[in-house]
Parts: structure tokens; sequence; C-alpha cells
């Protein structure tokens, strides 16, 4: 018997331009102890469905039935169902930071929901909450029973929202998009993590995500989500090796490692269409190259395999072939294509640059500690490559993006552009020189001016170096700068909460190109999208560097779209560079053991190579910047460290001829090729 039952779920809000139907007559079931994974691109539904089903949603209104031991959640009453929320079903949310209060302690957070439940003494409701944070692998739980989220890493407070979800051991929990702004490392441990509390709990979980990576190692059975209805539902390796519907097809064609090195990715063309119109046949035909007449009709659900069902006119033997390429099926390039030779002409150089940052609350400065975020890093940039930086979380990336791009001043070193050195340089200097180093963004709409036009935001570079002419002449060229991204010119006076995600991100890169810089230093700007959204801004990226000769610096946290974008990549950890070279000798046989590190606990959008045990979280937290460790900083992570790696820091160098250096005492040489995936 199903754990719940849900049938014919639909979700209604009204809104100033008319009705909203959010989930159009949606059917699933969870069995106890199974993981069911839901994904779709976003605005397809996946959180509004699950949200609505423990009535999460002011406003909305909710009909059809979910089943939940027994009885229907969507007909309990407000005092029912708060019996039921916490106890019965847990939720994990995507920003613990913004669901753990501000407030309160942490210890404390957890303890208040145990009471909430059950009739128990304060002190033992907390030493509860101290077992439970010391059971989601948190080291001194004492301590940090008695801190407040923001003290918390990212990981951390991730694991602190999971200790809050299983403390009275639900029979359901809903992880919405629970590892989405996570490292790979953190990501591999919440995973991990979910996995042996259910094995101990026996818990049931829906797992919402955009990352197929995440739910090819999770998921017995996955649902597809478009436009608020299931589209698509089956079980893990036939939803990726035998997908039926063209919309699952396109979410997995458009995963990086489904192409090679270099490749055009696909992208699903278009946009999710507007929930406030009724459905007229297919829901996703406007968008699918497979479309006939046929599906100006709505389409039957076809039942392929006894869990394989597909909301398709296609007939049923027209499934994910050896034509489509499953993500088996594509191995990345081997270590001896040949990437585009961009010589020896450095168009960026970086030598010995430093950025230490006093910690708040020291006297006069003196005796004040400093986090090290950026250690000595020497690091080159050539003319027309795509250098990729990575690492985890803290690792200094980022403070590295901003000392290329002069935004703050370094502690020592030196940051040559074309051969200027950009630390020497007055603020005037400074000023025009800044034309030629732009950067794009992580968050696209937090780093757009909400209350100015997008013509404004675009044009506003052209304004500060001079360069916009009349007005005439600045509307035009910020008209072509947005052709030239793939925006409609005729939006140039609408304003950023009227675009897409994928959009703003698109607004963003057209401001960087405003000024036609010679480098573009690029900070996770797809980490936040879709999987589709993030093909078509990689795609495009890769269409301006060809078309205008730049130069990209690509920061972030996705292995497979570092490694597709990349001619070199430079691996980060606390404050240094421990590894450097050609991106696929470097994916493909790793000699850093922290980069294997990375490497094994990046999910893959494989199901086989999942069982098979390719994804190894790495064991414990980076440690702090304010006193990183002696001689080898990653020693205290590392299973190969020995005496001389405590106390000599190794030099990044190359060996034999090999065409990445490496900052370890004792590399993997023994390992060639064991990284590859």
């Amino acid at each position: 018997m199903a754990l719940i039952d849900v049938r014919d779920l639909r979700v209604r809000f009204t809104t100033e331009d008319g009705e909203v139907e959010a989930v159009r007559g949606l059917d699933f079931s969870v069995e106890p102890g199974e993981t069911f994974g839901i994904v779709g691109e976003s605005g397809s539904g996946k959180s509004v469905s699950t949200q609505a089903l423990v009535r999460l949603l002011p406003g909305a209104v909710v009909t059809g039935e979910a089943q939940f031991e027994g009885r229907d959640l969507i007909a309990m009453s407000d005092a029912e169902l708060r019996r039921v929320r916490g106890a019965r079903i847990g939720m994990v949310f995507q920003d613990p930071l913004s669901s753990l209060h501000p407030h309160f302690k942490v210890g404390r957070q957890i303890a208040e929901a145990i009471r909430v439940h059950q009739k128990v003494p304060e002190r033992q409701a907390r030493a509860t909450a101290v077992e439970l944070l010391a059971r989601v692998g948190l080291g001194q739980p004492d301590q940090r029973a008695e801190e407040y989220p923001h003290q918390f890493s990212g990981g951390m407070r991730q694991r602190a929202m999971l200790a809050m979800a299983v403390a009275l051991r639900p029979a359901l929990i809903i992880a919405d998009e629970p590892t989405t702004a996570l490292d790979v490392t953190v990501q591999a441990q919440i995973l991990e993590l979910l996995r042996e509390l259910q094995a101990d709990f026996g818990t049931s979980i829906i797992m919402i995500t955009h990352d197929l990576g995440v739910i090819a190692g999770m998921a017995d059975r996955v649902m597809t989500m478009y436009a608020g209805r299931m589209v698509e539902t089956a079980t893990r390796r036939d939803l990726y090796h035998a997908a039926h519907h063209p919309y699952t097809r396109g979410l997995l064609e458009s995963i990086p490692s489904s192409k090679a090195a270099g490749e055009r990715l696909y992208a699903i063309p278009g946009q999710p269409p507007s929930l406030l119109a009724a459905e007229t046949g297919c829901v996703f035909r406007p968008r699918c190259g497979r479309a006939t007449d046929v599906c100006a009709t709505p389409p039957p659900l076809r039942r392929l395999e006894r869990e394989h069902l597909s909301l398709c006119w296609l007939p049923e033997d027209d499934v994910r072939s050896a034509v489509d390429r499953s993500p088996s099926e594509v191995r990345p390039v081997p270590v001896a294509q040949e990437r585009v030779d961009h010589g020896d002409d450095v168009v960026l150089r970086l030598s010995g640059v430093t950025k230490h940052f006093p910690v708040r609350g020291a006297w006069f400065g003196r005796g004040r500690e400093q986090v090290h975020a950026v250690d000595g890093v020497d690091l080159e940039v050539r003319r027309g490559e795509t250098l990729g930086v990575v690492g985890e979380s803290g690792c200094g990336k980022s403070t590295l993006a901003r000392l290329m791009t002069a935004l703050i001043p370094v502690t020592s070193g030196t940051v040559e552009l074309e051969g200027r050195d950009l630390t020497r340089l007055d603020a005037k200097q400074l000023r025009a020189l800044r034309r030629d180093v732009q950067m794009v963004f992580q968050d696209p709409y937090g780093s757009l001016n909400p209350r100015r036009r997008v013509g404004a935001i675009i044009g506003e570079p052209l304004a500060i170096h001079g360069l916009a002419g009349t007005r005439r002449e600045a509307t035009a060229k910020v008209q072509e700068l947005m052709e030239l991204v793939g925006l409609n010119p005729e939006h140039y006076n609408r304003f950023p909460n009227e675009f897409s995600g994928g959009q703003r991100q698109r607004i963003g890169i057209a401001r960087a190109l405003a000024t036609r810089p010679r480098v573009v230093v690029c900070d996770e700007p797809v980490s936040a999208l879709d999987v589709s959204v993030q093909a078509q801004i990689i795609n495009l990226l890769e269409d301006l560097q060809d078309e205008l000769g730049l130069t990209y610096v690509f920061i972030g946290h996705d292995l497979s779209v570092v490694r597709h974008i990349s001619d070199r990549t430079a691996v980060m950890y606390l404050g240094k560079i421990v590894e450097a070279g050609e991106t696929e000798a470097l994916f493909a046989a790793p000699r850093h053991h922290y980069t294997k590190a990375l490497l094994s606990a990046a999910p893959v959008a494989d199901p086989d190579l999942a069982d098979a045990g390719a994804l190894r979280p790495l064991a414990g937290e980076v440690p702090s910047p304010v006193h990183p460790p002696p001689g080898c900083r990653f020693h205290p992570r590392c299973a190969r460290a020995e005496d001389t790696c405590r106390t000599q820091i190794p030099v990044l160098e190359r060996r034999d001829g090999d065409p990445v250096a490496v900052a370890c005492h004792f590399p993997l040489t023994e390992l060639v090729g064991e990284g590859a995936r």
C-alpha cells in the first residue's frame, strides 16, 4: 500500500493578470521506504505541488485528494495538519538560512520542533537536539547547538535542517532542491546522509531537483513535470536509458556530460508556456521538434511498461535509443583530442597574489587575526582561452575573481593586464583600464538594479566610459547588445523582474560586453539555472567567444560544466592553487588527491555508474581560513598524508613534461586514468 497517494491534484492562484493554474490534475504515489524524484524546469510545478500537500501556499486554492497513512491531507483541518507536519512529514528546503530563524540558536529550534509534538521536558528535548546534530555529522554538537544559523556554513545549515526534519522520525521527507546551492563535496555528504537516515528510519523521500545527476544516484522512480502536469514517470533506469517523452529527452540531452568537450550543447528551444492560458493540445507542442498535427489534440497517457507512463502521441516503441545517446553511452573526449592552441600570449598574469581580510572586532589592529582568502597564487590566462577555476565553497574562488577585476585591492602580489600592473594604478587610471576586464555574477537578479530599466542597466558602462554618444546612438548600441545575446531589442524599457532567470543572465552578459572587454570573469554564471537554460547560456558564451575573441575566466562548482567549457582548469583549496593544466588531462587523470576527491564526489547522470559506487563523498569540512593548517593545507582530510605533508608546503610544479602542474608531495601518478568518467 502506498504511503501517499495523490489523485487529480490542482493548485490555482488568483493574480492581477487572471487565474494561474500552477498544477493541473497531478497523479502520483510514493511507496514506504521509496525515494521518488521529481524533475523539470523552473515553473513546472515541482515545488508548488508538494508544498500544496502540506498547505504551505497562502492564498492558493487546492483541490484533489492526497491519501497519507489512510487520511486525506487536503481535507484535513488546520489543527489536524499541524499535527502531521513535522511529526509524520518533514521538510528540507533549498535555502536553509531562510528556513532557520536567525534570532534563535540552532539547538533551541530543533528542540522546539520536538516539543511542539511531544510533551517532554526542555532539557530532554535539548539533549535530543544535540544527539541529532551528532547524528547528521556535525562535530562538537554541544557547541554547535549553542550557535546561531549565521555561524554555520551552507553545508552545516543543511545538516541542521535534516536534523530538524528527522527529529520525530517522520514517515515522509520532502526534500526541495536540498543541494542546489552546495558545492560537490558537501552535496555528496548531504546525499549520503539522506541515504543513511532513510536506511535507519525507513523514511520515504520525495526529492525535488533540477540536477539529473542527483536523481540518477538517489531515486527509485522519477516523475518529469512540465507546465503543471506529469508528462512522464518511470523507474530511474527506464527514464535515463529509455525516455519516451521529448521533454524528458531534451532535459537529458542538455546535460554537459552528454556532449564531448567543445561540442555544442542541446538546449530546449523556447520558453515554458504561460499558466494563465487554457490548454489546447499537448502543452509541450510549441517547443517540440517531433510535433505533428495530432499534437493539437490532448495526448493520451500511455503505459509503456508497468511503471513507465508517458503523456505523448509518439508510438510506444519510440524511446530513447542509441541515436539519442544516453549519458552512459557518451563519455567525455579522451585526452588525445586536440583543443585550440592559444599559444603563450598571456593577457592576464597573477604573481604571488595574496588577499587577507582582518577578522572583525579586533582592537586597533593589534594582534588581530586574518582570513587567508587567497594566499600566494600564480596564474596565467592566455588570450582567447577559457580558464576554469573549481573548488569548494570558501576556497577563495570568488575572492580571486574580484582581485582579477580590481574590485578589491591585493594584500600583496601583482595582477597584470597585458603587461600593466593593476595594483599600481591610481583610481583614474584603474577606472579607464577596468573597461577591459568585466564580470558576470552568479545571481543575475541580485546584480541588476530592480528599479532601473534594462536599457539603462546595459547602457550604464557606455556612459561611465564615455562610449555612449548621443541618446539615439546609445539606444542603438544597447539594442544591438541585446540582440547579440539573444534578447528582444524591443524589451529595452522593461524591468528585470519581467524577465526569466536565463534572460536576466543574458542581461548581465550584455552589460559585461558593453565596453568590448578583453577579459570576462564569470563567477558561477549558470549555477542557479535549469539544465536547459544552463545549456543556452553556455552555448551563448562559446558563440560570443568565437565571434568577439573573448578571454574567459570561468568559476564554477559544477565540474561537468567546467570540463565542457574550459581549455585549462585550476583547482583551488583554502586559498591556494593545488593543481592546474589542460582540462582534459586534469579531469581524466587527476594528480592531486583533492582533485580526485572532487571528481569522486560529483554526481553523474548515469544510474549504472551511480549504483557502481562512483559517488564517494569527501569527509570533513574545509579548515578555517583564519588558521589554515601548516604544510599542505589538504593534509587533515587526505588519506595519503605523511609527516612531510604536515610540515612542508608543496610547490606547484610540472614534472617530466606533464601538461598538468600539481602541488603535492605524493601525487597520484600511479592512478593515471582512474579519474576518467
